[in-house]
């Protein structure tokens, strides 16, 4: 059920499931909260916090005790009872918020890119009812006597630390920011984990392939693909059968947390995936992750947050080309027709996950780019407004534009329409609405475009072309400079593409090639999709659902989830079973 400390049965003690029971612990309110651990088979366990108690008798070394669901509020003391008794001081109950990925994630307060802007924050960072969790192993080790070096030697045993001035310098500074945010506008205990590993891709972090992964045969159709049109210099060899088992410890890191009663996750990687291939491969991993973590977690459908921020590499501050208006005749240069922004690629990977239900993002675009961008509190404000509209529903707008869907108008106009209220209050930085381009039917070429904004939609149009075919908005150039439409919450709307196929707001999707329409079904990253001959679907432990596209039929009944087939030779898409 989960990995324990201790194989019961062997010691006749109780002992705690997870190192993040301990003194100074924050529980989840109003939800019922999971405590576990490992005894002797047949020995009664029970678990008491103010006047909340749970009883469960120990089967196969393991014990698990659901308290009841409480309101905010500690210091309390929890007692654990058995054939010997633990005591848990000062504990709260408010809010658990867990955080993972990469070095983003991880850079703490007193680290010396961030200390010359957070360290008197830190220094004032005295919030008894705050407190943090970090991983044993971090990078950029303070040195002794350096201003973080005493919490860093204390926050290493990956257990509840109150958040002191000393604690906060050693901590990530975006989860600190998350806390004192969610701290100061509901007013109740707030507890962080920090999970994060720097320089990490996504596979670590997920189970070993033969617990939860998807096989490896659907990702190395596409690197086959690459092999027999022969990979660009310095690309690296497609990734082995065993590439999604290296481990190195950090699944197994947060293995011991999920299960610990939580609000939501917070999710900040993909600095590591940044090519122009890999975001094929991110496509499927991102919501393989979030399927794989949600059922260790084993709460439902958790809500996942992830910072769609992945312009890692000091891409952003590459010399790109953005002309000032009027941009009749021009064409893009010649990097940007053939290498798409990988900033752009990323943003559509991230943006098929929000099919999934209570999957959000929090947009980090205007807020600077590079491997370790500053602006930490912009940032964590933007996820606690991600958690204060999304899960709490204050009525916010924490979205930025979302495409939706065009149509061409007025001869060569082409309205862009955007997502729900996610288009509230429009508006250009600047004078002009900036990022656009545009193709015709005859010509694939894209060119600058002129944009106006009409209302929550956008007219786009370039006179030079009659007969529009595809837009696109972002997918060039420096984002950051060359796009400049945003909403009444001063979010710049997210990159994206008219000529691939929307994100569907039903649940019915013709499979061309097939000649049928699966029920309940939708699709991400496109409706149309042209299976190979004999093409297989594969579900998240890698096992092969179908090996004959005819087997799709509205007759054939898949259990929901998340499944994956290979598209178009060269690329896999994800669908879900509703």
């Amino acid at each position: 059920m989960f990995v324990l400390a201790f194989f019961a049965g062997i010691y006749a003690d109780i002992t705690m499931g997870s190192e993040l029971f301990c003194d100074h612990m924050v529980l989840q309110r109003e939800k019922p909260v999971r405590v576990w651990g490992a005894a002797a088979n047949g020995e009664q366990v029970t678990v008491s916090i103010n006047g909340n108690t749970g009883s469960s008798t120990a089967s196969n070394g393991e014990w698990e005790v659901m308290l009841d669901a409480m309101s905010a509020g500690g210091p309390y003391e929890m007692t654990v009872e058995g054939n010997n008794t633990l005591t848990f001081s000062d504990v709260m109950v408010g809010e658990v918020i867990f955080g993972g990925g990469q070095s983003n994630m991880v850079v703490y307060m007193g680290h010396q890119d961030l200390a010359s802007t957070y360290s008197q924050a830190a220094q004032a960072a005295n919030y008894p009812r705050i407190r943090l969790s970090q991983h044993s192993w971090r990078p950029w080790v303070p040195s002794t006597g350096s201003p973080a070096s005493n919490g860093y030697e204390t926050l290493r045993d990956k257990k509840w630390h109150v958040c002191t001035p000393d604690n906060a310098m050693a901590f990530s500074a975006l989860l600190f920011y998350v806390a004192k945010k969610l701290h100061e506008e509901l007013n109740v205990p707030v507890g962080v984990i920090d999970r994060g590993v720097s320089a990490k891709s996504l596979p670590p972090f997920l189970p070993a392939l033969d617990e939860t992964m998807l096989y490896e045969n659907a990702l190395m159709d596409f690197w086959q693909w690459r092999l027999d049109t022969g990979l660009p210099e310095g690309i690296d060899n497609p990734p082995g059968p065993n590439s999604w088992s290296q481990d190195g410890g950090l699944y197994s890191n947060v293995e011991t947390v999920l299960p610990y009663t939580m609000r939501a996750i917070v999710w900040w990687q993909g600095e590591n995936e940044m090519s122009e291939y890999q975001h094929n491969e991110y496509r499927y991993r991102y919501p393989a992750l979030i399927s794989a973590w949600r059922r260790v977690a084993n709460q439902g459908v958790l809500p996942f947050i992830g910072i769609t921020e992945p312009n890692g590499g000091g891409w952003e501050s590459q010399p790109w080309y953005c002309p000032d208006p009027p941009w009749e005749g021009d064409t893009l240069p010649y990097a940007d027709v053939h290498y798409p922004h990988r900033g752009a690629l990323m943003y559509e990977a991230f943006l098929l996950s929000v099919a999934i239900p209570n999957v959000y993002m929090a947009s980090a675009l205007g807020l600077g780019g590079g491997s370790h961008p500053g602006r930490k509190e912009e940032r964590a404000e933007r996820v606690a407004n991600t958690i204060f509209e999304k899960i709490f529903g204050q009525n916010i707008i924490s979205e930025p534009p979302l495409y939706d869907s065009y149509s061409i108008e007025q001869g060569n106009r082409v309205r862009i329409k955007y997502r729900g209220n996610t288009a509230n209050g429009l508006y250009a930085e600047g004078s002009e609405v900036k990022g656009f381009c545009i193709n015709s039917e005859t010509d694939s070429t894209f060119v600058y475009a002129q944009a106006q904004i009409d209302g929550p939609d956008v007219l786009v149009w370039n006179d030079n072309i009659a007969d529009p075919k595809a837009v696109r908005y972002g997918w060039t150039g420096r984002i950051l400079e060359c796009a400049t439409l945003c909403n009444s919450s001063g979010l710049q709307a997210y990159p994206f593409r008219t000529d691939v196929e929307p994100l569907p707001t039903d649940s019915t999707a013709t499979i061309a090639g097939a000649g049928r329409t699966r029920e309940k079904f939708s699709m991400h990253g496109g409706s149309r999709l042209v299976p190979r001959k004999n093409a297989a679907v594969y579900d998240l432990r890698g096992r092969v659902i179908s090996l004959d596209k005819k087997a799709f039929s509205t007759a054939e009944k898949y259990p929901t989830g998340i499944y994956f087939i290979p598209y178009n030779n060269r690329e896999c898409r994800i669908f879900v079973a509703q």
